[in-house]
């Protein structure tokens, strides 16, 4: 979800093959649940873009993905 930036990135995150779409900032959590609409899966995991997984989180998920989930959502402590 770009807010209008002027540095290449779109371009760079397309060149990755990601989807881009463009909206006016109105809230963080406006923009998050907008660009949750575009999701093509059951879940979503939104992360801020100074945030990232650790490699024990990236496993679990990994391993998580394989069964089928018991939770309609869950809850990562920071």
């Amino acid at each position: 979800m770009d807010t209008g930036s002027t540095d290449r990135t779109c371009e760079i995150a397309r060149a990755f093959g990601s989807r881009v779409y463009a909206r006016k900032l109105d809230s963080l959590a406006g923009q998050k649940n907008y660009a949750a609409t575009f999701a093509s899966n059951e879940w979503l995991l939104s992360i801020d873009c100074d945030e990232e997984l650790s490699p024990e989180l990236r496993s679990s998920l990994l391993a998580w993905k394989q069964k089928a989930p018991d939770k309609t959502g869950t809850i990562f402590p920071g």
